[in-house]
């Protein structure tokens, strides 16, 4: 008990000198501590450099998986995952935690590229200028929130409320999924070089998949391949023991398989093709540009949608982090601090305005 009140006073007095935390800060020392620290724990540069590259190879299929859930390029999905995940490793709250992109703001960006949502009269290119404006936004609320310290206000969220939300939440990204088992009529989606894409359909022009007739076998293989991708991903961290999962994580296994399946069963096999991802989206690698958000000037930019969507990402964002922090805590039985809340809020603004403008 007296163990448990001294860390406690610890924490509050990193609380209240959260000031000289900051101004006391210095980039050289903070240097040749950590190149110390892994000269004298050459086991530890080892482990976080390989558990780097694990989360790295998760990442990508989630942004990728992510983005056509929000309904923007892959690409969007894989620069901020790196902005987000870079920015807040750096000045971040708590070690161990790596933030990309997040299924909870990608259900919330999809009203806004929807062809059904409030920016239905604008071109696809209007509404993702909207779309860029609205994470900028949601990024200096984020940091403003921080700065005035009201990640403590999540505490007073009840239990049963974030339950509900986070269920609440699978089951939209669940029906999200949906999406996949539709089909464009003219898109050529087994041609990446071909300039129609399933993404050029708008929602209204495409079609369900039919289980008969002409293109039966490329609904079923879809539905096969779509269950085995599943059954790994369930029962791959029961069988395999965990030293080895950290080299191969199932989401890994999963689209290897799943890739090898496409190309060496589906298409030289059975001779038919299901939609891959260069089908569904044109995806061109490229360096990201710094790209300063078009709101039309003559007043039909749609700025009420704009700060509307804004604060709901932000506290949506808000709430995923300071309790996936507190899980973290949990996790590595660490006391919780309001500060390091705090700190990954601004974190996580910081990186979201900046993703906002590539």
């Amino acid at each position: 008990m007296e163990s448990h009140l001294a860390d406690a006073q610890e924490v509050k007095a990193a609380e209240e000198s959260a000031w000289e935390i900051l101004t006391g800060f210095s980039l050289p020392k903070y240097a040749v501590d950590s190149l110390t620290h892994y000269k004298n724990n050459p086991e530890s540069f080892k482990n976080e450099v390989l558990s780097g590259i694990t989360v790295a190879v998760m990442q990508v299929p989630e942004s990728v998986a992510f983005s056509f859930v929000a309904g923007v390029p892959p690409l969007v999905g894989l620069y901020s995952t790196f902005f987000l995940g870079f920015i807040t490793a750096v000045i971040g709250g708590k070690e161990g935690m790596i933030s990309g992109a997040a299924g909870a703001m990608a259900v919330v960006i999809k009203d806004l590229m929807a062809d059904s949502g409030p920016l239905s009269d604008y071109s696809k290119g209007d509404r993702f200028n909207h779309l860029l404006m609205t994470v900028l936004v949601c990024g200096i609320l984020q940091t403003l929130c921080g700065l005035f310290q009201l990640a403590k206000l999540v505490k007073l969220i009840s239990k049963p409320c974030m339950v509900g939300f986070m269920n609440g939440l699978g089951i939209v990204i669940f029906y999200a999924q949906f999406g996949a088992f539709k089909k464009c009529p003219y898109a050529k989606a087994t041609a990446p070089e071909s300039p129609d894409y399933f993404s050029d359909c708008k929602e209204n022009e495409r079609r369900w998949m039919e289980l008969g007739g002409e293109d039966a076998a490329k609904t079923w293989l879809t539905l096969l391949l779509v269950a085995f991708t599943m059954a790994i991903m369930v029962g791959w961290p029961k069988v395999i023991p965990q030293k080895y999962q950290r080299l191969l994580p199932s989401s890994l296994v999963a689209i290897i398989f799943g890739t090898l399946w496409e190309h060496y069963v589906n298409r030289e096999g059975f001779k038919v093709s299901t939609r891959t991802v260069g089908g569904t989206e044109q995806l061109k690698g490229a360096f990201p540009r710094y790209h300063l958000p078009q709101i039309p000037s003559n007043g039909n930019g749609e700025w009420g949608v704009i700060f509307q969507y804004g604060i709901s990402l932000t506290f949506v964002g808000l709430i995923e982090s300071v309790m996936t922090l507190q899980a973290c805590d949990e996790i590595t039985e660490t006391l919780p601090s309001v500060f390091r809340s705090n700190q990954e809020c601004v974190a996580q603004g910081i990186a979201n305005a900046v993703s906002g403008l590539f």
